[in-house]
């Protein structure tokens, strides 16, 4: 059954009026969002908002504007810095919040605040305590093989998207040293394409937790077929979690007929090296 919104994707949702939608909410299907986005055009008239900019974007209601949404018109950002400098709370609206919460119990009351130094199997037991570990990993997966892009950011490396000419499109990288991977590979005589695998692989913690393992790279070769890679620094080559989780991708790699191959900073020196100097990174 595939989604009755235009996306041509399998629907998984079916909604109140008997229409399928690949999403549960048919806001979030990717032709809906491209149906509400402003129509790109190339003219010479003016911003109807009154910032004085040439008109790049026109919307629904008819209008052009110099920006994709109006929130970024010069016009519409004046207003609101305007509105909102200057402005002074009046005396008696303290007294009114006051007397708003005379009687109320507040939410907090009873709640125990939360600690960092408490363990999860402290406050919920060792059962629960995994159950939240796996859900949480699920959770994490789920949103990485959707999206190929991770749900937290880690400000110490370099993150943001390169775009691959062998592959047409834009591809996440959460690292420098991915970033050099990417580079090398759209050098390479031998690299038909590449880009971030779609599957997760399961692993046991000592604490017998199950967790989600997503590799870096999945790349498609001439010569050696199918190669699934992961770019580590070399410091971090005999950490336990590391080597639990190559194990458990050697297994998934020896059953799918794939190589895994573990790289380090040391296979990409003259690439991560030119890396540094664009960016300033030490």
């Amino acid at each position: 059954m595939l989604c009755d919104y235009g996306c041509e994707k399998e629907a998984s949702n079916q909604f109140k009026n008997g229409k399928w939608c690949c999403s549960k909410n048919w806001n979030m299907c990717i032709n809906v969002k491209r149906l509400k986005e402003p129509i790109q055009i190339y003219s010479v008239e003016l911003c109807d908002y009154g910032c004085g900019v040439i008109a790049k974007f026109q919307f629904k209601n008819g209008k052009i504007c110099c920006n994709k949404n109006i929130g970024g018109c010069k016009t519409t950002v004046d207003k609101s810095v305007k509105f909102h400098t200057g402005r002074k709370r009046p005396k008696n609206t303290g007294l009114k919040i006051r007397e708003k919460k005379l009687g109320k119990v507040p939410w907090n009351k009873g709640v125990e605040p939360y600690n960092k130094n408490i363990s999860l199997i402290e406050m919920y037991g060792k059962e629960k305590a995994k159950e939240i570990k796996e859900k949480r990993s699920k959770t994490v997966s789920k949103t990485m093989i959707e999206k190929g892009v991770k749900p937290f950011v880690n400000y110490k490396y370099l993150q943001g998207y390169f775009y691959s000419e062998k592959n047409g499109c834009e591809l996440y990288y959460a690292s420098s040293y991915e970033l050099a991977f990417y580079r090398l590979l759209e050098k390479d005589m031998y690299t038909i394409s590449y880009k971030k695998p779609n599957f997760s692989i399961e692993y046991a913690r000592k604490d017998g937790v199950i967790h989600n393992y997503h590799p870096d790279v999945l790349v498609y070769d001439i010569v050696n077929g199918t190669m699934l890679y992961e770019i580590k620094p070399s410091y971090q080559l005999e950490d336990e979690i590391n080597i639990l989780k190559w194990e458990a991708a050697k297994k998934f790699c020896d059953q799918q007929n794939i190589f895994f191959i573990v790289l380090t900073e040391k296979n990409l020196k003259s690439y991560i090296k030119s890396i540094h100097k664009e960016f300033n990174l030490k």
